[in-house]
């Protein structure tokens, strides 16, 4: 039950949740010194990191089984494949490889924070399994 829900939410508020963070977080004039780094994407893969990483978290603190990484892991992919799948990037002929890292990079977020947060609960914040007390 809790993965279907996971796996629904995921599929559906996403599309929602990445409209609102580009409306609010993502700059819209910016300037830097450094000709590779691109605030825009930053904040883009900062986004798929973060929303990947709470349903790492959540799915790692609720399921119940030892499989908790692969399912948070199939829920990385999920976010970060189907973008993948029906993203239209266009490249000038003589644009920068720092280009294609930040475009193509934003689709191993997902995966990559899922990865930490699933890791990260198992770590730091494990499930005690509450067990009957000895009647002996």
């Amino acid at each position: 039950m809790i993965l279907a829900c996971a796996i629904a939410f995921a599929w559906f508020a996403t599309f929602w949740a990445r409209i609102g963070w580009i409306a609010i977080a993502v700059p819209e004039s910016y300037s830097t010194t450094f000709a590779w780094l691109d605030y825009g994407h930053l904040s883009q893969w900062i986004f798929e990191f973060l929303w990947a990483a709470a349903f790492g978290i959540l799915l790692t603190r609720n399921l119940r089984s030892r499989g908790a990484l692969w399912w948070s892991l199939l829920i990385g992919l999920e976010l970060g494949l189907p973008d993948l799948a029906f993203s239209h990037h266009y490249f000038a002929p003589d644009v920068s490889l720092s280009t294609y890292v930040w475009v193509y990079g934003q689709y191993v977020m997902p995966i990559a924070g899922a990865f930490v947060g699933s890791r990260f609960v198992a770590r730091y914040w494990p499930r005690v399994l509450a067990s009957a007390p000895n009647a002996a």
